[in-house]
């Protein structure tokens, strides 16, 4: 089991999502970052099949994803060909209404004002997930708060990373 980090737009993740990978990487996991280009909202809408194309490229069945934002959506296309063992997403850019067959953990915060402005953009597949939360069954909710990417800062980082660690030990 390896776990990946999926980043979101206008972003390479190293200010979120690799974060976290170094973090538990130094616990001893076996992390990757996948590798995407940086995509404005514009290339978001058009691209996110692509893009989790790529995430299908070097996932094996099994393994852990970490998403921030934009990377959410591309984990939960990714979701529909293979089968992780969990899937956390950080502010997810997508829709409330996404329905999951496996679960999810999505850290949301109704004071992100990134989703919020991504989440009203018309004929875009950005929703308000990570505002709000899911409503599948398979996802579970946990509230945040502040900045968009606050939970990788600080101890925000520290309490999402035992967080992690603590439910991958029970897999």
């Amino acid at each position: 089991m390896k776990i990946l980090g999926v980043n979101g737009i206008r972003s390479d993740g190293h200010k979120t999502t690799d974060r976290m990978l170094n973090a538990l990487a130094n616990l001893g996991y076996k992390t990757k970052e996948v590798e995407q280009p940086k995509r404005s909202a514009i290339g978001a809408r058009f691209k996110y099949r692509q893009d989790a194309k790529a995430i299908l490229d070097i996932a094996e069945p099994g393994d852990v994803l970490i998403t921030h934002s934009y990377g959410g959506l591309k984990a939960a296309i990714a979701m529909k060909q293979m089968e992780f063992s969990a899937v956390f997403m950080f502010r997810p850019a997508m829709s409330r209404r996404y329905k999951f067959n496996q679960p999810v953990y999505c850290i949301y915060s109704p004071h992100d004002m990134a989703i919020w402005l991504g989440g009203g953009l018309l004929l875009h597949p950005f929703g308000w997930a990570g505002v709000k939360g899911f409503k599948s069954k398979h996802a579970t909710n946990i509230p945040s708060s502040g900045h968009h990417g606050a939970d990788f800062e600080g101890w925000n980082l520290v309490r999402w990373m035992e967080f992690i660690d603590n439910k991958l030990q029970k897999l």
